[in-house]
This record gives C-alpha cells, structure tokens and sequence, in this order.
C-alpha cells in the first residue's frame, strides 16, 4: 500500500486548492483549515504548552521550599560532625596538658607555645587561657594538706577557623564568629617543693 502524504488526507474540497483562488500564497492560506482532528492536536499541543507557563512560577516556589529546608538537612549535620570531630582534637591534647599542669603546679613557658601550636595545627587557635602560667609571672601551686589549696582549675578558649553557615541566621542562630569551644578542667597539684 502506497504512503499517503498529508494533501492526500486533506478532505477533497481542501486538497484542490487549484481550483479554489489560485495557487498563490494568499489563496493558500485562505484555504479553511477544517480537518478537525489536525487542529485538534494541535490546539492541545499550545493548550499544554500555556499550562506550562501558567505554573512556571509555581514550580520555582515549590523548588526554594523544598531546596532552603533540604539546605539545613545536608549542610547542618556537615558542619556539627566537623565541629565535633575539633572539640574531640581539642579536648584530647586539653587533658594531657592539663596532666602536665598537675606535675608541674602551673602552665610552663614550653607546655604553653606548644599547646598553642598544636591547637593551631588543628584549626583551632586559642584565644585565652585562665591558669596559673610561668609566662605571666605566678607561682606554683604546691600540694598540702589542703584539697582546695592544692587544687588547680584550667580554662581555655578557642575559636576554630570554620564558621558555621551564615544562613543559619533565618532560624535564629548567632553569628559564625561568635563561636568558640571552651575547654575546663580541674586537677590537684602533685608539685610538692617550688
């Protein structure tokens, strides 16, 4: 069976358009366009196509109400899992100066450089400590017969080099940069003479 072309599926009326007004361009056009099942699809096919610029809009606004809550769901545990993971760092080498506070009575010269640069190396800088230290001129705390005579009490605080989202600021979260992790512990002096 031979293939048909579309003038051949034109109703007869419309396929001689010789016979019509001419076969100029003009007459052409004013052939009617009456094979309803053409016109049809076409007409659903531009029906689709403004229903698809009709909700454009509110497809984008269901898009930033999906994607500004999916934010805090994917970035937020991030950041708290890496923020944890430095207090973790910082709360190990914490205690093992504050062990060598306890032998020593206060915070030498060398245990304070080098716990500042290994603080640093974990992108955590300190920004000050509370303690009895060589460098600012205080005296060891000497063991004796009293508990809260020998008892030595160490502060830190430091400030990690990565801030947290600044987004977090829609619901009510402080600035980045006000964050800091502090670190406290107390020992009793093991020093016996000065």
């Amino acid at each position: 069976m031979p293939k048909r072309s579309l003038i051949s599926n034109l109703p007869s009326r419309c396929r001689d358009y010789r016979d019509n007004h001419g076969c100029n361009s003009r007459g052409f056009k004013h052939i009617p366009f009456s094979f309803s099942r053409y016109r049809r699809t076409i007409y659903s096919g531009f029906r689709k196509l403004g229903n698809v610029r009709n909700t454009r809009g509110q497809a984008l606004l269901s898009l930033i109400f999906v994607v500004v809550p999916l934010t805090f769901l994917v970035f937020a545990p991030i950041f708290y899992n890496n923020q944890m993971d430095i207090y973790d760092k910082g709360k190990a080498r914490f205690y093992a100066y504050l062990d060598r506070i306890q032998v020593e009575g206060y915070l030498t010269v060398e245990d304070e450089n080098a716990m500042r640069d290994e603080f640093e190396m974990i992108d955590c800088p300190i920004v000050d400590i509370d303690c009895p230290r060589e460098s600012q001129g205080d005296v060891r705390i000497l063991r004796n017969d009293s508990v809260a005579n020998s008892l030595i009490n160490v502060k830190i605080r430091c400030q990690p080099e990565q801030n947290g989202l600044n987004i977090g600021g829609l619901v009510g979260a402080g600035n980045p940069s006000d964050y800091y992790i502090n670190l406290e512990g107390s020992v009793i002096s093991e020093r016996v003479d000065p």
